[in-house]
């Protein structure tokens, strides 16, 4: 070995001073590295636990607008047929109303041609 420029003595002192820094680091730096690893782990978990819970509550209130929005359009279709009824209604009372005016007029018109034409 000492043809290689090793030092058995060297060897042996570094090889005991790696083991103790390698114990050291395992009992200081690998727990503290495990803890925050799982602590990690547990936030990831709960935030794709809450992600899950936010997408259900989405789906719920995509289904109640649109059930709510279904509602809406039939309530409106209701009241528009209501009022184009409602203004059939009136217009027919409006026609009829114009056509008995219409007549009276007429009638009194040709009774006052009688009436001209007649003396």
């Amino acid at each position: 070995m000492e043809a290689l420029g090793i030092n058995a003595f060297n060897l042996i002192i570094y090889t005991v001073l790696f083991a103790i820094l390698f114990i050291a680091i395992g009992k200081m730096l690998l727990p503290a590295l495990d803890k925050n690893i799982e602590d990690r782990k547990k936030l990831i978990a709960e935030n794709l636990e809450e992600k899950k819970k936010l997408e259900d509550a989405k789906i719920e209130f995509e289904k109640e607008s649109a059930a709510t929005e279904k509602e809406i359009i039939a309530q409106s279709n209701k009241k528009s047929e209501e009022i184009i009824e409602l203004a059939n209604k009136e217009a027919k009372d409006i026609v009829a109303d114009a056509k008995k005016k219409s007549k009276t007029m007429i009638e009194e018109v040709k009774e006052l041609i009688n009436q001209k034409y007649s003396k």
